[in-house]
């Protein structure tokens, strides 16, 4: 009973661990920053959870050599909690490569603009007419401004 009690409390934290993870990887550096924030702290406490699987695993061995009419029932429960963990993890280590991926794309569109931000003063500079430095430059300038 206490065995089956924490093999499904055991799952519902793995699955509700599972459902907090979002999708969204952040649309500018700042957020995907915090996202990667978020995720170290959700890894951290996977580390927690995992703990409490490993529990659940020797508990499993110890009922399994104890009781070996029910040790089929013990590896079958034992398997669900064990792949719900595993797709857990590996949902977890993609996310996280997602969020690399997305931090190196957003710090590229940032780059990328700062450079077609300064490609444009730069042409602007470099199509306008030289200011005047002098009282007879800037005479000049206003005449060719009239015409």
């Amino acid at each position: 009973e206490k065995f089956n009690r924490e093999i499904d409390e055991t799952r519902g934290w793995i699955t509700s661990k599972s459902d907090v993870l979002p999708e969204d990887l952040g649309r500018d550096l700042d957020t995907v920053r915090q996202y990667q924030r978020m995720q170290d702290g959700f890894e951290t406490d996977l580390a927690v959870l995992q703990q409490k699987v490993r529990q659940m695993e020797a508990a499993a061995g110890t009922l399994s050599k104890l009781h070996p009419a029910k040790k089929w029932k013990v590896a079958a429960a034992r398997g669900e909690v064990m792949d719900t963990w595993t797709k857990l993890q590996e949902k977890t280590q993609e996310r996280k490569q997602r969020l690399r991926e997305n931090f190196v794309l957003q710090e590229y569109l940032g780059d990328y603009n700062d450079a077609k931000l300064w490609m444009s003063s730069a042409k602007t500079e470099m199509t306008s007419p030289p200011l005047p430095t002098d009282v007879a430059g800037a005479e000049a300038l206003l005449i060719r401004h009239k015409q």
